[in-house]
């Protein structure tokens, strides 16, 4: 019986934290589709969530809707160790999981589901990574141990980036 294809995906803990505080602290969320068949087009205030999103990469965002942009003009993001399109090529390691090339946005609520509460621990404890599970069926959440890479050993223009094998947040 062949393997299901699955994933784990790595994110810097700390910058996911600070995506789901922002989600939590917003006083306006965006908007995600909620069909019903009444009304297909649907669409409800998501809440404060991170959104897993693959499109060019992968990566997490917060719903907080009047977030800042950076410099470039993007909103913040934290993308998945491997899945970031600045560094290497995500797509092929994306091709190697064996799940669907779709774009996709799942949507993962913080507070009612006590995930901002687990990531505000796993930082506490010294995890490293916000770990995501992800198969066609399942997701699942964990955290990791590790060490991160440190800023005195990053070059001025990697201030903001860390090395391929890293999560890296803009």
């Amino acid at each position: 019986m062949p393997d299901k294809p699955f994933v784990l995906l790595r994110f810097d803990l700390d910058a996911t934290l600070r995506l789901a505080e922002d989600a939590v602290a917003a006083t306006e969320h965006r908007t995600r589709w909620d069909p019903t068949p009444d009304e297909p087009d649907r669409q409800v205030d998501a809440g404060p969530c991170l959104i897993l999103v693959r499109d060019d990469g992968v990566y997490l965002m917060s719903t907080d809707k009047n977030a800042p942009t950076g410099a470039d003009g993007r909103l913040p993001v934290c993308y998945a160790a491997g899945f970031d399109p600045r560094f290497g090529h995500w797509r092929s390691a994306w091709d190697r999981t064996g799940l669907p090339g779709d774009d996709f946005a799942e949507y993962l609520e913080v507070l009612d589901s006590g995930l901002l509460d687990d990531l505000r621990a796993a930082a506490r404890l010294g995890f490293r990574w916000f770990v995501i599970g992800l198969s066609e069926e399942d997701l699942s959440i964990s955290f990791q141990p590790g060490t991160p890479t440190k800023p005195q050993q990053m070059g001025r223009a990697d201030e903001h980036h860390r090395d391929k094998e890293d999560s890296t947040c803009a």
